[in-house]
């Protein structure tokens, strides 16, 4: 799978049906007064993908709050947007041809506006800002879009039956775990962006396949293991959130009621995981299937 399987990049898709008893994983966190059913998600999927099972809808349904990476508010264009335009822009009078070998920039040039995005588009970009938007475009261009990933779908039944909707990060937090890339890692990202765009489907399916049937061993390796080879990076993006997260967990614990916390599915698979953090804090935690 390689980087881009391994990191997520925020926008992990693929397209599967439920067949007889596959679903994804269900946890439950639980002390005297309060249960938390935590849940790993995919960000982007096709339209018409089976996943919501009808015991998943009983658990949001039930919820009195529903916890994600990011509320509606910071993940809507009106905050999404003017951060990148902030963060992800190179300074005047430099662009992302000067901070790529030359090979590369025009590689990722021509991927780039064969998708539709002109080079005026995204010369001024950062290099990793480069990486996200070729990766979230030929998403897209394979028929992955957000409106059908459990995020928006888990939002919109919240929403529906006044469920609140609060956020474990800040849309500026999470873009700067980009914008903290070093020269190097930047590099890395995008070439192997470029390596395995021809893989990418089939990637996501074996990804998607593993998600649907709650296989934690095989979403480990898909999208855990592979990053090992990038240890800078896995702290980065997995392990350094999953110990703030650990210290969210507790909080929601302390008070009372059912919650549900969403979360990537990277973050729930591998024995540094958010889950495996529960355990190792004496929580009482329970997988439900």
């Amino acid at each position: 799978m390689k980087i881009l399987v391994a990191i997520g990049l925020w926008i992990m898709c693929a397209h599967a049906a439920l067949a007889g008893d596959e679903r994804p994983a269900l946890w439950r966190v639980a002390d005297g007064d309060t249960t938390v059913h935590v849940f790993g998600t995919i960000h982007v999927l096709k339209p018409g993908t089976a996943w919501l099972t009808p015991d998943l809808q009983a658990v949001v349904d039930g919820a009195d709050t529903l916890y994600l990476e990011l509320s509606p508010v910071e993940q809507s264009p009106q905050v999404m947007q003017p951060l990148v335009q902030k963060i992800g822009l190179l300074p005047d009078g430099q662009t992302m041809r000067d901070h790529l070998p030359a090979d590369m920039y025009e590689q990722l040039k021509t991927e780039l506006t064969a998708l539709g995005l002109p080079e005026a588009g995204f010369l001024r970009y950062k290099p990793w800002l480069g990486g996200l938007t070729y990766a979230a475009l030929r998403f897209l261009k394979l028929g992955y879009e957000p409106r059908a990933g459990v995020e928006a779908v888990l939002v919109d039944r919240a929403q529906t039956k006044g469920i609140p909707v609060e956020g474990l990060e800040t849309a500026a937090f999470q873009l700067s775990l980009f914008d903290g890339m070093t020269d190097g890692e930047a590099l890395a990202l995008i070439g192997q962006l470029l390596e395995d765009a021809g893989q990418l489907g089939m990637q996501m399916d074996a990804m998607t396949a593993a998600w649907v049937r709650g296989d934690m061993e095989a979403l480990d390796t898909l999208l855990n293991r592979q990053l090992g080879a990038y240890p800078s990076l896995a702290e980065k993006l997995l392990y350094s959130r999953n110990r703030n997260w650990m210290t969210e967990l507790d909080g929601i614990l302390d008070r009372p009621g059912t919650f549900v916390l969403a979360v990537g599915a990277g973050h729930l698979a591998g024995d540094r995981s958010l889950l495996h953090l529960a355990v190792q804090n004496g929580l009482n935690v329970t997988r439900i299937h």
